[in-house]
């Protein structure tokens, strides 16, 4: 074994990821456009669209695209506590269908990682909690859902198995919008999220982008 000595005076930096700092800058650009409040909320929506909201967190979200177009709003927050606290906030208004379960491909029980506003079942965490995740292909059948007019996706991960599954599943087709972020710290990553937007290029065009911030999807009626 030999003895290494860091030289405090060395020039090279630290490693850094350059999806991080893909991230970091766009997440400045997107603040200075004031993103949440122009973009995620800029679309033709009325009383009766129907817009999914698939990682609901607190509700923030969902209650200002309800604020402005009156939509019916489906919430998915497979974590209890957030769920029930919704729950709360939206009762008695039946525009808003919460339901605590995540969604993804595969109908299966997971352990969710409770970290706030970045809960994930790709995460490890000493506060976790079993989940139940619903393939979004049979909710959908199931509940006889015709048309999305958005589907907004912030779920940790999830992002890289429910588009992929709509997209195999041929209903993809059934969704107008899709607003997603995809995250960076996900295995594979790259590669994922470039066949994903090949995939929906064919019938979707992409209106905005800012990487692992927020993009947005159209259908191409």
């Amino acid at each position: 074994m030999t003895n290494e000595i860091l030289n405090i005076n060395d020039p090279k930096p630290p490693y850094v990821d350059p999806r991080h700092q893909l991230h970091v800058d766009n997440v400045e650009l997107w603040n200075e456009v004031d993103g949440d409040f122009t973009h995620r909320l800029d679309y033709d929506l009325d009383e009766n669209s129907i817009v999914f909201d698939v990682g609901g967190y607190i509700g923030d979200w969902a209650a200002s695209i309800y604020s402005r177009y009156n939509c019916n709003v489906y919430i998915f927050e497979p974590v209890t506590s957030l769920c029930d606290q919704m729950k709360n906030r939206f009762k008695g208004n039946d525009k808003f269908k919460l339901f605590n379960i995540g969604l993804g491909n595969l109908t299966r029980d997971m352990y969710v990682a409770t970290i706030g506003d970045e809960s994930s079942f790709y995460l490890e965490s000493a506060n976790a909690q079993m989940a139940r995740i619903i393939n979004i292909s049979e909710f959908i059948e199931s509940h006889e859902i015709d048309e999305i007019d958005l589907l907004k996706l912030n779920i940790e991960g999830g992002e890289y198995e429910v588009i992929p599954r709509l997209i195999e599943a041929g209903l993809i087709s059934r969704v107008k919008n899709v607003q997603v972020q995809f995250h960076y710290w996900i295995e594979d990553s790259e590669k994922m999220l470039a066949k994903i937007r090949q995939n929906l290029s064919r019938t979707h065009t992409l209106t905005y982008s800012f990487d692992y911030v927020w993009e947005n999807w159209v259908r191409n009626d």
